[in-house]
């Protein structure tokens, strides 16, 4: 095959394995084509950082790509040094052996990054949680700070000092900072509400690390900032990604009528587009008793019926007809605000003829809990959720067969930024590593926002399953 042939196509080869997540041959495939010197739209260093990305993803996977060659091996090591170890003596010292093994190697520079990183880090022994511990927010807040704690137990690390800052007492984010007494905490945690965010993004406090626990409507960046936040956005595009890897292209979208609705609906249409997706038709609802009319309509079950009344007419005996819906669908998206919406919608889908299609939605459908009497209605719906919902090796207190669910995402997030916080260099670092969480995989870009990727899972039996 001409070699400029032969790159066209795993380049595109290549495309498809990362709509589908397919990580081994995301491996493989940007190996092969590195060995041809790249693709126009794959250039080298985009070769590098794919297996980057990949070998990272790969590390703990009992299925590992082939690795006969000092690029790949050196990844997959590289990313095992990283990894594999917990604390920071243990992963400089992985490192260092690494360095070592493999000193012409296109990531030394990502090793060189994380070890300097890694450094800065392992001084850091104090750290401050600002988050809204009496007023309306309260109970999120407590939520957020039982997460944080849990995991600075769970580490077990000596001389670490976490203080607590009501940031309701202050009238803004500088003044909490200044109550320290002139201490200078290693990470700030907090705060949590959009707009106190947007107010510290504005006006960042110098030499201060912070990791939001929020985002602001409208992107902010500062040089010295993390954010993370339970978005919803992230969810609405990785959903049309993942629906579209596996085949689905024109779709139905079933949406409520709100600005939430409008916010979510507008980046996953955006999204779906981008993809090659469209959406045939929207149901758009206000009040539950308007499910079953907007499903249908949406369905075109009224013109089946009329079919059905005009082909009855012509026959003296009676005979049976069924409704049948409009057949352009390959796909349903439930964008639904909550999980009691899910569960009257999904069967509403089965009962107007649409139970064969693939129904797709947030995590917000699925109510945190196990209740399998109820998600019975739940059955066949594929969601992306948080991995500590399908994973056993859990934060105490979430999980189970007692999880509430209530507050349990805000515990999750509260264990995350904690690991966060410990990490927070390397994370803000150049080799941007990826940090595997309880409420996603997370990874921050150029400007600081932390990414999330969900783990797709499937209601099965009246319980959530990893997919």
């Amino acid at each position: 095959m001409p070699a400029d042939l032969e790159r066209e196509l795993l380049a595109h080869q290549l495309s498809l394995a990362e709509a589908r997540g397919d990580e081994v041959a995301r491996f493989d495939l940007a190996r092969r084509l590195l060995d041809l010197g790249g693709h126009p739209q794959r250039n080298v260093e985009a070769c590098q950082e794919t297996l980057w990305q990949a070998a990272q993803r790969l590390v703990n996977e009992p299925r590992r790509p082939r690795a006969d060659d000092v690029i790949a091996r050196g990844w997959l090591d590289l990313a095992t040094a990283l990894r594999n170890n917990r604390r920071a003596g243990e992963t400089l010292a992985s490192l260092a052996a690494w360095q070592a093994n493999y000193p012409e190697h296109p990531g030394a520079y990502k090793a060189a990054s994380i070890e300097e990183a890694l450094r800065r880090d392992a001084v850091g022994e104090r750290y401050t949680l600002l988050l809204p511990l009496s007023g309306p927010l309260a109970a999120a807040g407590d939520a957020l700070a039982r997460g944080g704690f849990a995991s600075f137990y769970a580490e077990n690390a000596p001389g670490v000092v976490i203080d607590v800052v009501d940031s309701r007492r202050f009238n803004n984010v500088s003044e909490a900072l200044l109550s320290r007494n002139g201490e200078t905490p290693a990470v700030v945690l907090g705060p949590l509400g959009k707009r106190q965010v947007a107010d510290l993004l504005q006006s960042p406090p110098a030499e201060q690390a912070v990791l939001t626990l929020n985002r602001p409507e409208q992107p902010l960046a500062a040089p010295a900032v993390l954010q993370l936040a339970l978005a919803p956005e992230d969810e609405a595009m990785q959903l049309a990604e993942l629906a579209f890897a596996e085949g689905a292209r024109r779709a139905l979208l079933v949406r409520p009528e709100s600005a939430w609705g409008d916010r979510i609906s507008k980046v996953f249409e955006q999204r779906w587009s981008q993809l090659g997706g469209k959406l045939a038709a929207t149901a758009r609802y206000a009040e539950a008793s308007e499910y079953s009319r907007l499903i249908r309509d949406a369905l075109a079950l009224d013109a089946s019926e009329d079919r059905g009344r005009r082909l009855r007419s012509l026959f003296s005996d009676g005979i049976e007809t069924s409704g049948r819906r409009r057949d352009d669908l390959d796909a349903v998206f439930l964008l639904t605000r909550g999980s009691d919406e899910a569960r009257a919608l999904k069967p509403l889908l089965n009962y107007h003829y649409a139970g064969d299609l693939p129904t797709y939605a947030l995590s917000t459908a699925d109510a945190g809990g196990v209740d399998p009497a109820r998600d019975r209605d739940l059955e066949g719906l594929r969601l992306l959720v948080m991995p500590w919902r399908v994973q056993s090796d859990t934060v105490p207190g979430l999980g189970g067969e007692s999880a509430s669910g209530s507050f349990d995402a805000l515990h999750a997030l509260g264990s995350d930024a904690y690991r966060i916080a410990r990490r927070w260099s390397v994370l803000h670092s150049e080799a941007r590593p990826i940090q595997q969480g309880l409420t996603a995989e997370l990874q921050a870009d150029a400007s600081g926002v932390l990414h999330r990727r969900l783990q797709p899972a499937e209601f099965n039996r009246g319980r959530l399953r990893a997919r």
